[in-house]
């Protein structure tokens, strides 16, 4: 009995939780990233009903973010002449919904003899509670500086619930992503 209870509580808690960060990166293979030293930003014409505003205070968030991590992989930002790539960023944000049901039911009895079966009452409760929430999703690109074609691009999306979430995850989110720039060659 003991057992279920911790299975419970468990399963309980993981759904408290909601859905982790989920970050993912693709690359042209073709590229070879080692050559990369300098980079600079450049602004994104990301757009759709889904692309969110981001505003000043948010944007200096991630930017400084990113070249702080840029900075610590040995990336020298280059302010005026091409870099060696460029760093493009926007960000999405969709409502979404969890739902949960949880409920129980007892009683019933049936049994069968000679063709006739019996049957009996079922009876229940359920309770279903929906959670709404931000979907946030930042999309980091890298493009190469002297073809000006995308080479990579990381992603990082997650629940957010609040503002202050919003600013610990967008930290998460650019540490995430770029813990998977340059790619490594399999």
């Amino acid at each position: 009995m003991r057992t279920w209870h911790t299975a419970l509580a468990g399963a309980l808690l993981a759904a408290a939780c909601g859905p982790t960060m989920e970050v993912d990166s693709d690359f042209n293979p073709a590229i070879d990233f080692s050559r990369y030293k300098t980079w600079n930003f450049i602004e994104t014409r990301a757009t759709g009903p889904s692309v969110a505003l981001i505003n000043e205070i948010v944007k200096q968030r991630i930017e400084g973010k990113i070249e702080a991590v840029m900075a610590t992989k040995g990336f020298v930002r280059q302010m005026g002449d091409t870099p060696d790539f460029y760093l493009a960023y926007h960000g999405t944000s969709e409502t979404k919904y969890d739902v949960t049901t949880q409920g129980y039911s007892y009683g019933g009895w049936g049994g069968g003899w000679g063709g006739y079966y019996g049957g009996g009452v079922r009876m229940g409760t359920a309770t279903t509670h929906v959670d709404q929430y931000k979907q946030g999703t930042l999309v980091l690109d890298i493009i190469d500086g002297k073809e000006r074609a995308l080479v990579w691009r990381g992603t990082a999306s997650d629940a957010v619930r609040s503002q202050e979430e919003a600013r610990e995850k967008i930290d998460e989110a650019i540490t995430e992503i770029l813990a998977e720039f340059p790619p490594r060659k399999s």
